[in-house]
């Protein structure tokens, strides 16, 4: 099932057969009878990241820096590299290599962009999202000038020739409209098979201070989000590797192969809860700890916390609880134990290490 927001522009899926029916929404283009999308597409691990450039990110004046950044590249990187005389061949170049640009990454894949949004385990308990716009539809919004570029050359993204027939340099593009910011779509040369295997292009916006999260929010008829629910990059992340959608592939070399080595051998979540990182624990309370509120109270401090286990009335008048999670959290618990709720009177509390035990959630028994 695919849960849609009262916006409709986000959806939540619940099941990795309910996410291929999102993933490829709208894809059916009766112009030419073919599943061919116009939405191209961009994964993130942390539903709570935002959608900005890597210029944005540098911070400071920014904006000013821009220019310093991309010359310096351009005259230091002339004996690694050939670009030609092309700005915007140099901007895809300093992108790719990790120099801070108003260039953003996006690819024509949902899988490529699924794997971004599930290869970070550390991120495993995050949502993560990955953003869907329609290029196509964006491309109304380019001023005429542009647009009849890309409809002289039957296209719907730019290639660096084509952009430089009509701007040689970032002052141009500003220049071709000042009244509105635009987003344009460059589709890079093939610097590497990195590029081609994550079948990638970049979007572009005229002003550098305007984020791309900011600019599609504002023509949201164009753009939908996916929320990747933690509860499924397990099973996702598992599917995508059968498919070899993996570091692998997208990142060919030594460095790609590592990551990919140690992401497929890092244990999952339930098996990580037996790490030395994790406590498991059983807890007897006594005094007057019952007809108090302590389980329920005890319950909502657990789940607060993250913890795992249950809680339950004993006939001699005590609490018993097993607890697991972090150290930290664990140790937070222990603390708020030792007083409980508002009207309970702790006068002993036991404490025994128990044996790694997995749970669903905190219940009360």
């Amino acid at each position: 099932m695919v849960t849609a927001s009262d916006t409709s522009n986000v959806f939540r899926p619940d099941s990795w057969e309910a996410l291929q029916q999102v993933l490829f929404t709208d894809s059916w283009d009766s112009k030419i009878s073919r599943f061919r999308s116009s939405y191209i597409y961009r994964g993130q691990n942390d539903v709570n990241q935002r959608l900005t450039t890597s210029l944005i990110r540098l911070g400071g004046d920014y904006a000013k820096l821009e220019r310093h950044l991309i010359r310096n590249f351009i005259k230091y990187a002339h004996r690694d590299t050939k670009q030609g005389d092309s700005l915007w061949n140099w901007l895809a170049l300093a992108q790719h290599h990790g120099l801070p640009t108003r260039l953003l990454d996006w690819t024509y894949s949902p899988y490529v962009a699924l794997h971004f949004a599930t290869n970070e385990v550390e991120n495993f308990h995050s949502d993560g999202v990955i953003w869907a716009t329609n290029y196509v539809k964006l491309n109304e919004r380019l001023p005429e000038k542009l647009k009849r570029i890309i409809k002289e050359e039957e296209s719907n993204t730019f290639t660096a020739e084509m952009l430089q027939n009509v701007c040689i340099n970032l002052t141009d593009l500003a220049n071709i409209q000042q009244s509105e910011a635009f987003m344009i779509f460059l589709e890079p040369p093939s610097l590497d098979n990195r590029i081609v295997n994550q079948f990638a292009l970049f979007s572009l916006i005229s002003d550098p201070t305007l984020a791309p999260d900011t600019y599609l929010q504002d023509h949201k008829e164009t753009t939908f989000k996916i929320i990747i629910p933690k509860e499924l990059k397990w099973e996702i992340r598992d599917k995508l590797d059968q498919a070899n959608i993996t570091e692998r592939v997208l990142f060919p070399g030594l460095d790609g192969l590592s990551d990919w080595l140690k992401r497929h051998y890092t244990p999952s979540l339930k098996m990580q809860q037996t790490a030395v990182s994790e406590k498991h624990m059983k807890i007897q309370v006594f005094g007057k700890v019952q007809g108090v509120y302590f389980r329920k109270s005890t319950q909502e401090k657990a789940q607060s916390l993250g913890l795992t286990g249950w809680v339950a009335n004993q006939n001699d008048g005590s609490v018993l609880m097993h607890v697991s999670g972090s150290v930290v959290c664990c140790n937070q618990f222990m603390e708020w134990v030792q007083q409980g709720p508002q009207k309970a009177e702790v006068s002993e509390v036991r404490i025994q290490p128990q044996v790694p035990t997995i749970f669903e959630d905190f219940l009360i028994r």
